[in-house]
């Protein structure tokens, strides 16, 4: 470990790390969770449509002890899958999402050999240490370690940290500090180096490095944009979630004036428009109680949803938010006058606008939460479409 260390340490203190370049090709990001192939969601990583991807996020890791730790351990490596090549021949056992996503020898790879898959640590749910991992530098060492440990063993190609949130906000539990923000970057320059001494030591080509970001000035003011632009291949600004049961009125969550001003602020903060990657979300925000389809409207609580209170899946909302289950639809709002549910979505013509805006501003790309909300892919091809991708 102390090798691997200290040429990670000379090659930080050469400052030799990779410097920034656009992504070669606008990225097509998918959020894909260890938890949607258990019941009732039964959507399996087979079922994504890789050939529309470039890259999936596997959600999530966790941390324990300072280290990179698996999430979901069944779901992750021990799951048995017996797989089929397209011809329907066998394609033998593999163990867990990790040996589906990342075996050279796994058909989802052999759909799109050109897919790149990272290990998205963190989230909401498993942020509690960020603050301990990123505080000095012998922890630095040891989950940067950890890390590099873990993408050799498991095949990925990269990591993403989805620290949520350096110094406040998140789950109560978590650890917080001060100079959390500067010492993210810190992390993150160890993290840049080390990953790329492991890929000049295996002879393969670069390991990427992203983060998720939260995308208002509250989570934003206590990142070292900078810091982040200068480490990663690019900066996941999560543009949805502007409205929710904490909001005072019923609101869409991603509108797009909301993903411009989220851009915006960025930039202004010192991340180059090349290094922003544009989120969105496959499923909207309900509420009850609404007396008006109009936006900004009081409301009495949380609406209905598909796994939980209030999140409803796109592919719900187009099977049971229709005008047959008595539902009136203004653009990205669907209203029941009876009821009073209403509901803010991106629907196909929307993706297909900020698909536009990513390509038209130069963005690495766009990502989304999370892939089994729209198992048609509707949704994606309606991104791709206004990407400028071919159908």
């Amino acid at each position: 470990m102390r090798r691997v260390l200290s040429r990670i340490e000379r090659h930080l203190r050469r400052a030799s790390t990779s410097p920034p370049t656009m992504p070669a090709t606008p990225v097509v990001l998918a959020y894909y969770t260890s938890w949607s192939a258990y019941e009732p969601r039964n959507y399996h990583a087979l079922d994504m449509p890789v050939e529309h991807l470039t890259h999936i996020n596997y959600a999530f890791a966790n941390i324990k002890d300072g280290k990179i730790a698996l999430g979901d351990s069944w779901a992750d490596v021990e799951r048995a899958h017996e797989l089929k090549h397209p011809d329907g021949s066998p394609a033998g056992t593999f163990r867990g999402n990790f040996e589906v996503l990342n075996r050279p020898d796994s058909p989802f790879r052999r759909r799109n050999p050109n897919i790149r898959t990272l290990i998205s640590v963190g989230g909401w749910t498993f942020s509690k240490d960020f603050s301990l991992v990123a505080r000095t530098p012998e922890s630095r060492h040891v989950f940067t370690q950890s890390v590099l440990d873990f993408v050799t063993q498991h095949r990925f190609d990269g990591v993403d940290l989805d620290w949520e949130y350096p110094v406040e906000g998140g789950m109560d539990h978590n650890h917080r500090h001060p100079d959390d923000g500067r010492n993210f970057t810190l992390l993150l320059r160890e993290l840049r180096a080390g990953l790329d001494v492991l890929a000049q030591s295996l002879g393969r080509e670069r390991f990427l490095l992203t983060v998720a970001t939260g995308a208002t000035e509250q989570t934003a003011r206590h990142f070292d944009v900078p810091g982040l632009a200068e480490s990663c291949d690019w900066i996941n600004v999560m543009t949805y979630d502007a409205a929710g049961p904490w909001s005072s009125t019923a609101a869409h969550h991603a509108p797009l004036d909301f993903a411009t001003t989220s851009l915006a602020l960025y930039q202004r903060l010192g991340a180059p428009t090349y290094k922003l990657a544009l989120g969105v979300p496959f499923y909207g925000r309900s509420f009850t109680g609404v007396r008006s389809i109009q936006s900004g409207q009081p409301y009495g609580g949380t609406g209905p949803g598909t796994h939980e209170p209030g999140v409803v899946d796109w592919d719900d909302l187009c099977a049971n938010y229709t005008p047959a289950q008595g539902y009136v639809r203004e653009g990205c709002v669907w209203w029941h006058p009876q009821t009073g549910v209403w509901v803010g979505a991106d629907d196909e013509e929307a993706m297909a606008r900020k698909g536009r805006l990513a390509r038209e501003m130069g963005l690495a790309g766009v990502f989304w939460w999370e892939m089994s909300m729209d198992r048609r892919a509707e949704l994606v091809r309606a991104v791709r479409r206004g990407m400028g991708y071919p159908e």
